[in-house]
C-alpha cells in the first residue's frame, strides 16, 4: 500500500520504480482503476534503459474535503513486470490546512 498525507489544497508527487524480471528493455503500462480526480500518473517522456523505469504519481487535494480517499493502481508488463499484473492500493489522507 502507498499511503500519502497532505494538507487541504496542496499537491504532492511520489515516484515509483517499476522493475522487470530479466535483462534488457521491457514494455509496461498502468491504469488507475477508479480514475479518481485527486490522482494522476505520468511516465517520463524519455524512459530509462534497462530493467527499472519510473512512474510519477501526483496527488491533488484542491477539490477534496478533509478525510481519507482510496484508489488502486494496476501495473502490467511485457515480458514481465515483477509480479505482473500488480495491484497497488493507494490511500490519500487530507488534513485541514494549517494557517501560518
Amino acid at each position: 500500500m502507498l499511503a500519502v498525507e497532505i494538507d487541504s489544497g496542496d499537491t504532492d508527487t511520489r515516484v515509483l520504480r517499476i522493475g522487470s524480471e530479466g535483462d534488457g528493455e521491457f514494455e509496461w503500462g498502468f491504469t488507475l482503476v477508479e480514475q479518481p480526480i485527486w490522482l494522476s500518473a505520468h511516465r517520463p517522456l524519455d524512459p530509462e534503459q534497462g530493467d527499472v523505469d519510473t512512474l510519477a504519481l501526483t496527488f491533488d487535494s484542491g477539490e477534496l474535503e478533509v478525510g481519507d480517499y482510496t484508489a488502486t493502481l494496476m501495473i502490467f508488463g511485457v515480458p514481465l513486470v515483477r509480479d505482473s499484473p500488480k495491484e497497488i492500493p493507494i490511500m490519500l489522507t487530507v488534513f485541514a490546512s494549517q494557517a501560518p
